[in-house]
């Protein structure tokens, strides 16, 4: 019998959590979120915490939280503040720490979200490069201008991560620029002592649009525009905000009254699409991706991989 992890992603507003909690409870899994923001404490509705939209039960573990949502353990989520930083590193040692303590309880684990990068690092065993530093007159630049300087020092990285996302421009920056080397090209791989299946849902277009233009209008009327300026009430910084994601820049420009109701909402609903088709895009890369459009083929598939996998 040999490990397995299996993977369930798509674009935001495709499914995957009710997918994911109905398959968990037809194998025995457990959750594993695998979302950038959704391992950060006080970022909620922006973020379609898992949480925040079905009733939750916590309990306390040496590894962090875990939240018992539907008769499911759900793990990953609410790991740190916003006020600090989080990178697919650390994700990747706590995932690697937590799977030998879910076979050990013959749970099987399932990752679950719209983080590629997240789970990437987990099935394919990436070994992140050392953290270089930026020079401090960069690290006061706008996100823009790094950006600009990634896009110069290195093309490749540019073209790979997620742009609005700071964090992630200033170590692919500072990376490049103290070493001479591409980002993307220092994460090299290891063979991981488990097998793996990465499932993507591919929804009808139409009816994706419709489901986001459903949680657009979810995310104001729950309070957006609320948790944002809680946000900046704790002490988080604009730019700190800003690099939460698109909902939470477009938010925060609505609080400074830079923009109106009407154009928050056409920016929410011109992103929100953009994010999606991003989403899509980065699974299209990978060669070892299984599309499905059906829960009953996600489960059909994910069954047999567990199946092969125990009788190895």
């Amino acid at each position: 019998m040999k490990h397995i992890v299996l993977a369930l992603s798509g674009p935001t507003g495709s499914g995957k959590t009710d997918w994911a909690i109905k398959l968990a409870e037809d194998v025995g899994g457990v959750i594993i979120a695998a979302d950038s923001r959704t391992v950060y404490q006080s970022l909620n509705i922006g973020t379609n915490k898992v949480t925040y939209e079905y009733p939750a039960v916590e309990r306390s573990s040496p590894l962090g939280p875990i939240y018992r949502i539907q008769g499911i353990d759900h793990y990953g989520l609410n790991l740190c503040s916003a006020h600090e930083r989080y990178t697919a590193s650390m994700f990747q040692q706590y995932v690697y720490r937590l799977l030998p303590l879910l076979w050990e309880q013959r749970r099987v684990p399932i990752l679950v979200g719209g983080t590629g990068l997240y789970i990437q690092s987990i099935l394919d065993g990436f070994e992140f490069p050392a953290l270089a530093r930026l020079p401090a007159e960069w690290q006061v630049k706008p996100t823009v201008d790094l950006v600009e300087e990634l896009q110069l020092w290195d093309p490749q990285s540019a073209a790979q991560i997620d742009i609005q996302n700071r964090a992630r421009v200033e170590r692919a920056l500072a990376h490049a620029f103290v070493t001479g080397k591409s980002f993307h090209s220092a994460q090299r791989k290891r063979t991981p002592d488990f097998q793996s299946a990465i499932f993507v849902i591919k929804p009808d277009k139409q009816q994706l649009y419709d489901r986001l233009d459903r949680r657009l209008e979810e995310w104001i009327e729950s309070g957006l525009l609320t948790e944002t300026a809680a946000l900046l009430a704790e002490g988080v910084s604009a730019d700190r905000v800003t690099s939460f994601g698109f909902m939470y820049r477009i938010a925060l420009d609505r609080l400074s009254e830079r923009i109106n109701d009407m154009a928050m909402r056409e920016q929410l609903r011109r992103e929100l699409r953009r994010f999606a088709k991003r989403q899509l895009t980065w699974w299209r890369r990978y060669p070892n991706t299984q599309w499905v459009t059906r829960y009953t083929e996600f489960a059909r598939e994910a069954k047999r991989a567990l199946k092969e996998a125990r009788e190895c």
